[in-house]
């Protein structure tokens, strides 16, 4: 599952998984997303940090009550603001890993892989 209100973002993560053959659940709206995953709860969830309906945290929070063994990627244009280091707030709430944002796919890719295994033992759906 991919969430992010960056339609560009969404579009390149979207299609570079789908490319290598993982089944993929995208959303750039993350309040819908949730509701998604409450039906079909995912293997792994690649999320933007900063989202305006409801952050990647909350959203993290939110998924692992639901599902405890889904595996989290963050994602951010932002790492830090004045005290708060959010790559580590979001690792901190779950996250395996914190991405900076413009991601480098092929580094997401291995990340994915890490986590998962190859497209056909699981899916990022």
């Amino acid at each position: 599952m991919i969430i992010d209100d960056d339609k560009k973002s969404l579009h390149e993560l979207t299609t570079f998984f789908l490319l290598h053959g993982f089944e993929v659940y995208a959303s750039h709206h993350a309040l819908v997303a949730l509701r998604v995953f409450q039906l079909f709860p995912a293997d792994l969830v690649i999320t933007n940090l900063f989202m305006p309906e409801l952050d990647g945290v909350e959203l993290i929070q939110s998924m692992k009550a639901i599902q405890t063994n889904t595996h989290f990627i963050v994602t951010s244009v932002r790492e830090k603001s004045a005290n708060l280091d959010f790559m580590q707030i979001s690792r901190d709430v779950g996250a395996a890993y914190a991405l900076k944002k413009p991601v480098n796919l092929p580094h997401v890719f291995a990340k994915v892989v890490q986590l998962l295994g190859s497209a056909t033992r699981g899916t990022a759906s």
